[in-house]
């Protein structure tokens, strides 16, 4: 406590005797009628939104029945849940910012938390902290600006494969949930036409870290070097022939490419014993075509490898390909769209030529009634060719409300 006391006592002093020393004339007579530039405060803003569904029938064919009673359980799902809900802030000041954001959906967890430092403007921006990795152009887009309520099977489930989902049942990583991010360092920037974005990272996913007795996370012991790296790179062909104006036939016309790797040999569970390998690959390839802002084309197919052999049978894991072709016409600038995609997903477990491909169509209304609030009415119709398990019954009709602060 006399420490405490005594520390403050002299920075007490110290403050008195420097507002002392700028306010006398005879120590600092050169100082006399000038004033210290204002430090500019750092800007925040405070952020989030909320999307709302409306499951308004949702097919779940289960084939159960209520015990006793022999009655049929329900064929079908209806009702209301919350997609996302977000709270952020972000943090601005000379060449610096941070974001944090916080997923309020189910329990509390971290989504994004990163610092940017401005190296040289547009051009090269260095990113450290938990962000999106690198992945197919629908990753990279905002939860907010999607087309339609949900991306494409193979964007919503490639971070997850890329990172470190397992692939069986009995792997200690098998559900895992990546939230489409992962914590390391990266580059973004623009040079020309072109944009670009390169990252290092543990290679986990979301919330998952790599720390051993001195700070234990859920890898316990990493090779140094054993990490994931990703890159995407994108395109604008239109601004080469000099169309990337409002007013051109293609305002823009964007070639973009992912491709990543994530191995880790011999790394260590959290539980101290379990010794695992990661070994994975992932790349997509996409076309976005605006034409003359009243309609938007996008292509792209991508492909990716779980190469752990858990079960060290020599064989792959897991092999995963995805397609996607989408269509989105603009009835009223800012107000109203309808659009078209069909994508396709299929997977292959162990090489054992038994190969599971899921077709969906899925027929979007976006309605935005003033900015800040979109209306998304989807359906989605979902098929399975497989050579052993049914295609059941499990259409989707949903209304997904969104609310931007």
């Amino acid at each position: 406590m006399l420490l405490v006391a005594f520390l403050l006592t002299v920075a007490a002093a110290s403050e008195t005797f420097a507002q002392d020393e700028k306010a006398s004339p005879e120590i600092a007579p050169q100082d006399q009628g000038e004033k210290e530039p204002a430090k500019k405060p750092p800007e925040i803003h405070l952020g989030g939104y909320l999307q709302l569904w409306w499951t308004i029938k949702e097919e779940t064919e289960n084939g159960k029945f209520q015990p006793f009673t022999g009655d049929k359980a329900a064929q079908e799902s209806s009702g209301f849940s919350f997609r996302r809900a977000r709270l952020n802030a972000i943090i601005e000041k000379d060449v610096f910012r941070a974001k944090l954001e916080l997923a309020l959906e189910g329990s509390v967890r971290l989504s994004d938390a990163y610092g940017v430092w401005s190296a040289i403007e547009k051009k090269l921006e260095v990113w450290a902290g938990q962000m999106k990795i690198p992945s197919t152009y629908e990753v990279e887009t905002s939860s907010t600006g999607l087309d339609f309520a949900t991306r494409s099977q193979f964007s919503r489930l490639v971070a997850d494969w890329s990172l470190c989902r397992g692939a069986t049942i009995s792997s200690p990583l098998h559900g895992i949930k990546t939230y489409l991010r992962d914590t390391g360092v990266g580059m973004k920037g623009e040079i020309g036409a072109g944009k670009y974005f390169v990252m290092v990272g543990n290679g986990l996913g979301s919330n998952l870290w790599i720390g051993g007795a001195e700070n234990k996370q859920f890898v316990f012991a990493n090779s140094a070097g054993a990490y994931f790296y990703g890159a995407r790179v994108s395109y604008n062909l239109a601004q080469v022939i000099g169309q990337d104006s409002k007013k051109s036939l293609l305002p823009s016309a964007i070639l973009g490419a992912h491709y990543c790797i994530n191995r880790h040999p011999d790394l260590i569970y959290r539980d101290e014993k379990t010794v695992v390998d990661l070994d994975r690959e992932s790349w997509s390839l996409d076309l976005q075509v605006n034409i003359m802002n009243r309609l938007r084309l996008t292509g792209m197919m991508g492909r990716g490898l779980v190469l752990d052999d858990f079960d060290n049978d020599d064989k792959i894991d897991y092999i995963y390909e995805g397609l996607e072709l989408k269509a989105i016409a603009v009835v009223i600038h800012g107000k109203l769209e309808v659009g078209l995609r069909y994508d396709t997903y299929s997977e292959e477990f162990f090489e054992n030529e038994m190969v599971d491909e899921i077709e969906c169509y899925t027929l979007g209304l976006t309605y935005a009634p003033r900015p800040g609030l979109k209306l998304q009415l989807n359906y989605k119709w979902k098929a399975l060719n497989s050579d052993i398990n049914p295609d059941i019954d499990d259409d989707v009709f949903l209304l997904a409300a969104q609310l931007e602060f």
